[in-house]
C-alpha cells in the first residue's frame, strides 16, 4: 500500500468537503442568489458541480492507485490538473489581490499534488509491491 496516494486522495476528498460546505455557502449560494442571467448562473452551476465530481472521482483514484500500482500514470494526470488548478489560484491571486492567500486554495492543491508525486517516487522505488 502506498501511504502518499492514500495521503492525497483523503486530502483530495475533504478539499470537495471544503468545496462543498464552505465554498457552497459562500461562493456558490450567492452566485445562485444572485441576479446574473440564467444562463450565467446555470454555466457556474456546472463548473461548479464539475469541480466537485473533479475533487471526489481524483480523491478515489489516489486512494484505489495505493493498492493498484497500473493506476500511476493516471495520477500523474490528477497531478497535472491539480498543478494547474493551483496556477490558476496563484495567477488571479496576484493580479487582482497582490496576495497569495487571497484565495488560499492552491495550498490543497499544490499539498496534494505533492503527496501525489512522492507516491509515484515511492513507487518505481518498491516493484515488489506492484499489482
Amino acid at each position: 500500500m502506498n501511504l502518499w496516494f492514500v495521503s492525497a486522495g483523503l486530502l483530495s476528498l475533504i478539499t470537495a468537503l471544503i468545496h462543498v460546505f464552505l465554498g457552497g455557502p459562500e461562493i456558490h449560494d450567492v452566485v445562485q442568489g444572485s441576479d446574473l442571467s440564467l444562463m450565467s448562473r446555470s454555466v457556474s452551476a456546472v463548473v461548479w458541480h464539475f469541480v466537485t465530481a473533479l475533487l471526489i472521482i481524483n480523491g478515489a483514484l489516489m486512494i484505489l492507485a495505493a493498492f493498484v500500482h497500473k493506476l500511476v500514470p493516471a495520477v500523474l494526470l490528477s497531478v497535472v490538473q491539480y498543478v494547474a488548478f493551483g496556477a490558476i489560484f496563484i495567477a488571479y491571486d496576484i493580479a487582482r489581490y497582490g496576495d497569495l492567500l487571497a484565495m488560499p486554495q492552491w495550498t490543497l492543491f499544490g499539498l496534494i499534488s505533492l503527496c501525489a508525486l512522492v507516491g509515484v517516487l515511492r513507487s518505481r522505488r518498491a516493484p515488489s509491491q506492484r499489482f
